[in-house]
């Protein structure tokens, strides 16, 4: 087994497909981004501006690195680099073109103005093939300044700083994002981008040398039992784990697999470190094994999910009839409590009341039928009250009877 080594293949019409796409797009996105920047003046939307312009030539330039099957990373710096600071330079261009014609035309009028587009379009062209006039207009504009932040207008070494960031922020992000991209394994096989990366965490590998020249044997067994010493993890505090990631396309799993061991090891009394050591990186091991090996990772998963809610709503149960249990007792007392406060209360009260009779009197009352003493009833509720509550609590009463 062996690790994947981009082929370096490309033709050259998905080449200049690839940069003729990528010019267009660059012109577009800029021409937003300029406009955009001049309708919003606040710190945060202005930013949030920048991140879009970075998503969208980043995306773009990703999706015709895919398109055109470009598979040569050094091609793709290459030509990363000179389209994004063409698009850097027409931005320029087009916000030169902006400051002038809202110093000559005001601000109310220049949005009219640049909505004619032939006009537009031939006033673009003769700026953009002038590139000392643009860098003469962006000293002009240094001085005096044009940019507006939360009512605040910079210039100066504050507006040049404001640039440079600007400058860093618009060039080496995409960029890096590109480059990252297009390192994603290609199948020549099958001709097709594996572009989704998928991390799952499985058991700290102690015998991760074992592993490594099992998985990187060309016999079936040694494969078979690197590829089973590996078990989902969930991992819960800062121990010790793994990292498998698998590349995919939509749901075709590619042969290719990475491994990483995150050690935890303690640096002082109270620190903790992780140190990641690779071992192995986008090994080819096979379509059939890596699809066996990622269903069964997600079958652990789901079995370790199914038993920790299992567990939770046990736990969550037994916290439930313990208070149930509690208040069901409760309520118990309290009620035998209130009956009797209650009877004693009225047998105080008819011996208070009980006068002197005569004998005639006596002989009437005891003809007479006396109702008892009426006890009125407390209704408490008890939520969750089982049949097994009930019974504990009648062994509890008969117990307490045979003792008194």
């Amino acid at each position: 087994m062996t690790s994947y080594k981009a082929s370096g293949r490309y033709s050259i019409a998905g080449l200049l497909g690839f940069w003729i796409g990528a010019l267009l797009g660059g012109i577009l996105l800029s021409a937003g981004y300029v406009y955009l920047l001049g309708l919003v003046s606040n710190l945060l939307l202005r930013v949030l501006v920048v991140v879009g312009y970075d998503v969208a030539i980043s995306g773009w330039l990703i999706w015709l690195v895919r398109k055109t099957k470009i598979r040569n990373t050094r091609v793709v710096l290459f030509s990363s680099i000179v389209l994004l600071l063409l698009a850097y330079y027409n931005n320029w261009a087009i916000y030169v073109m902006f400051v002038q014609d809202t110093w000559q035309k005001g601000a109310s009028e220049v949005w009219a103005y640049h909505f004619q587009f032939p006009l537009l379009l031939e006033r673009w062209w003769n700026l953009v093939r002038q590139p000392g006039e643009i860098l003469g207009a962006a000293i002009q504009i240094l001085p005096t300044g044009f940019v507006t932040i939360n009512q605040e207008q910079l210039r100066g070494v504050l507006l040049l700083c404001t640039w440079i960031a600007e400058f860093l922020i618009m060039f080496f992000l995409p960029l890096y994002h590109v480059v990252y991209r297009a390192a994603r394994p290609f199948n020549e096989e099958k001709q097709m981008w594996l572009p989704t990366k998928e991390e799952w965490a499985v058991t700290y590998l102690d015998n991760y040398r074992e592993v490594r020249a099992g998985l990187r044997s060309k016999d079936q067994e040694p494969l078979l039992q690197a590829l089973e010493s590996m078990h989902y993890y969930q991992v819960e505090g800062q121990e010790s784990y793994a990292i498998i990631e698998f590349y995919r396309h939509r749901k075709k799993i590619g042969p290719y697999i990475s491994i990483t061991n995150v050690k935890a090891v303690q640096t002082g009394p109270r620190k903790l470190v992780h140190r990641a050591v690779a071992v192995v990186k986008m090994l080819d091991i096979g379509w059939e094994a890596a699809e066996a090996l990622y269903h069964r990772m997600y079958q652990e998963y789901q079995q370790t999910e199914k038993h920790t809610a299992r567990s939770a709503k046990k736990n969550r149960r037994s916290l439930e009839d313990r208070v149930s249990t509690f208040s069901f007792n409760l309520s118990r007392k309290s009620k035998d409590m209130a009956s009797e406060m209650k009877s004693s209360a009225s047998l105080k009260k008819k011996h208070k009341n009980r006068l002197p009779r005569t004998d005639t009197q006596e002989l009437e009352h005891n003809n007479s039928e006396e109702s008892p003493a009426s006890i009125e009833e407390i209704t408490v509720h008890v939520p969750h009250v089982t049949p097994e509550m009930e019974k504990e609590y009648l062994k509890k009463q008969k117990s307490q009877k045979r003792h008194e």
